[in-house]
């Protein structure tokens, strides 16, 4: 379940450059850059989006979520959570109350045309107290089918620490296309939880 980080990464700086000079002339990188196949538009609303250069392909997360766990209904994929009405701006539950045997789930939607072949990697930070934000696991979106508007993915971990967390979505040359934040903490009730879902 759990991938080891082993896909290419890019200093800030190189990122950093490789991305103006995209967005400058508005075009792909020459042939002494063959690393860099990735450049970024800034959108109407402030938002902005990852292309790959060479296809034209939009790479962009348009929907992400920390769950409970997901299941397929009817061709629907649910991520179950906990949030209150009252937290409508959050994303499944971004205050993530634990109990024994629950597990994190990220799910995303990811927009792409169907036929983009490419690993997207989900990125699990965990803010230690001692040493800051450390990489955790490079875990791999299970790819659940693409469709016209992109495809949809998660990843699950079992085993992880209470405290802040953060989940970035990364291409395979480390681009950035979203994240989400949370918190995870203990959940001192035994009550029943009911269970909501978030259609993907």
């Amino acid at each position: 379940m759990n991938a080891p980080n082993d896909h290419p990464k890019l200093t800030h700086n190189l990122a950093g450059s490789a991305i103006d000079r995209w967005e400058n002339e508005g075009g792909a990188h020459g042939h002494d850059s063959p690393d860099l196949h990735y450049g970024r538009r800034v959108e109407a609303d402030r938002s902005w989006t990852v292309y790959h250069v060479f296809t034209g392909v939009p790479v962009a997360v348009k929907k992400i979520g920390v769950y409970y766990g997901v299941e397929k209904v009817e061709g629907k994929y649910l991520g179950k959570h906990t949030r209150p009405w009252y937290k409508f701006w959050q994303k499944g539950s971004q205050d993530f109350l634990v109990r024994p045997g629950d597990k994190l789930t990220v799910m995303a939607s990811i927009f792409s045309p169907s036929n983009f072949h490419d690993k997207v990697y989900l990125q699990w930070f965990h803010d230690d107290p001692r040493f800051g934000w450390k990489l955790e696991d490079s875990i791999p979106l299970s790819i659940l089918g693409g469709r016209d508007e992109g495809f949809r993915g998660y990843g699950t971990k079992q085993f992880y620490s209470l405290g802040d967390w953060k989940v970035v979505v990364e291409t395979s040359d480390g681009r950035e296309v979203g994240r989400i934040s949370f918190e995870v903490a203990n959940d001192e009730s035994s009550d029943v939880r009911e269970f909501k879902t978030d259609v993907f």
